[in-house]
């Protein structure tokens, strides 16, 4: 598979990795590049786990090898807010303190549904503190930059700041988010960010990318360069694009 493997739609992705045109080792290989050249600068993270992704992605290979099909993010590196409880993983929920490790490191169902599917968790994303927020803003760990704007500290909108920013990063293909409240109504950089695919709505997100030939899905791109957000796409009913 030439150039960037994870330039191309997410569904095209998956097929190639069914078809063995790519392994999801390459794919993480990939990711992890990305974030060594942009994360310090994007700050999207606050838990980079690079050597379970790797893990992983052999698991969801030697799968793919065995002709196993373990679900639809089997192999395809993703991203998960840090108000997701996750086995092995610290849990602050954007706060100043770690959480208490029970129930907060063991699998909620969305990470055991991905880890089900060898999806492959490259680290847990920068949040507002508790959800509660829209700016991106958090006064203990700082807010993760837009990828749009290399010149500026820009917003990247919350709560879920660093999810999309992963995306653009080009360190995952999908990342998790959770809406509190009425906070995801404020998108100062809908668009700018990530067009609002989650892992969260696996069945929906799915569903919607076949139908739409993935044409949402965020592509990576080069941070240390200035653009224009695209506009934002029109939903219908249950969050599919037109």
């Amino acid at each position: 598979m030439p150039g960037d493997p994870l330039s191309r739609p997410l569904i095209e992705i998956a097929h190639n990795l069914r078809e063995k045109r790519i392994t999801a080792r390459e794919l993480v290989e990939a990711a992890i590049a990305r974030h060594e050249r942009f994360g310090e600068r994007l700050h999207a993270y606050s838990f980079w786990a690079p050597e379970p992704a790797r893990a992983v992605a052999d698991a969801a290979d030697a799968a793919f090898s065995a002709g196993v099909s373990a679900g639809p993010l089997q192999g395809l590196p993703v991203s998960i807010k840090d108000l997701f409880a996750a086995a092995g993983y610290p849990c602050f929920a954007g706060s100043s303190r770690r959480l208490p490790a029970e129930p907060w490191e063991r699998n909620g169902p969305l990470v055991a549904t991905l880890r089900r599917q060898l999806g492959v968790i490259m680290g847990k994303t920068h949040m507002v503190e508790f959800a509660f927020g829209g700016t991106g803003r958090n006064t203990h760990h700082g807010a993760p930059f837009n990828p749009w704007d290399a010149a500026a500290h820009r917003s990247v909108g919350g709560s879920s700041s660093g999810a999309g920013v992963s995306l653009l990063e080009g360190s995952a293909l999908l990342a998790s988010r959770l809406c509190v409240g009425q906070m995801v109504r404020f998108r100062p950089a809908e668009g700018a960010a990530f067009r609002r695919y989650t892992v969260g709505a696996i069945r929906s997100s799915i569903r919607c990318a076949r139908r739409n030939g993935a044409r949402d899905t965020a592509r990576p791109r080069d941070p240390g360069k200035s653009c224009r957000p695209p506009a934002p796409v029109p939903r219908t009913e249950g969050g599919c694009r037109r």
